[in-house]
């Protein structure tokens, strides 16, 4: 999943959506660790928004 984009001048989270369609229902704010790792996230970037 993908919570937020880093460089926001670079692509949208709708953007990744359409690209990768495997990321559709996970972007945004569902995005949390606990749902990440229930779907298999063996790396988290905690990375600030």
């Amino acid at each position: 999943c993908v919570h937020h984009i880093r460089v926001k001048e670079n692509t949208t989270l709708a953007e990744l959506e359409r690209l990768y369609p495997k990321l559709r229902g996970r972007t945004g704010a569902v995005c949390t660790e606990e749902f990440a790792r229930a779907n298999g996230a063996i790396l988290l970037n905690r990375s600030k928004d």
